[in-house]
């Protein structure tokens, strides 16, 4: 598996589009918003997370090496657009199992905890200006239906949604995040 990127501006002569990321199963996904664009990263589980020592460099050297990766954009390449007050960085990452140190009360924990923290602050010393990053954390859809039929085909599990559309210009064009079913943004 190959980690992914992209960067698709915004103008007002942008048309509607949606972004989005699937198949979702311990992966973590990044997005990146302000009203004059949007970088997306989807980062697999392995082999970026685990073991610890390849994140370094599938991670934050994918977001911070000018020219991209792997024919991917970085998000260094896009900072003169994104370092900007109006910017707001979703991160969605996987939760840890019941009974595997998540928190007191069934408080989620991320799974990738040490992972998590070294991305926000890259993402943070590459967007000062920006809002600082939310995270979502996720179950990762690892069982099957009664039926037999995999989580992450029929149903919300494991993905994420952007959309844009333009045609709502009162007061601005409409933006809309979501990860699984709940709405992150506006």
């Amino acid at each position: 598996m190959v980690d992914s990127a992209g960067y698709m501006a915004i103008s007002a002569t942008t048309s509607a589009f949606d972004i989005g990321l699937k198949e979702m199963c311990g992966c973590t996904g990044l997005f990146v918003v302000n009203p004059n664009g949007i970088y997306f990263a989807h980062y697999f589980e392995d082999p970026s997370f685990t073991p610890r020592a390849n994140f370094a460099p599938n991670v934050l050297n994918f977001l911070s090496t000018p020219g991209g990766m792997n024919g991917f954009p970085s998000l260094q390449d896009h900072i003169g657009v994104l370092n900007d007050p109006n910017t707001r960085t979703f991160i969605i990452t996987p939760q840890k199992y019941r009974g595997e140190g998540s928190g007191p009360s069934g408080q989620k924990k991320p799974q990738y905890l040490n992972q998590l923290n070294d991305l926000k602050n890259t993402i943070q010393g590459l967007l000062p200006l920006a809002q600082n990053p939310v995270e979502y954390l996720y179950r990762a859809p690892n069982k099957r239906t009664p039926h037999g039929q995999s989580l992450m085909t029929t149903t919300s599990r494991g993905r994420a949604l952007f959309e844009y559309d333009p045609t709502n210009v009162a007061p601005t064009p409409i933006m809309r995040l979501y990860f699984e079913t709940i709405q992150q943004l506006p």
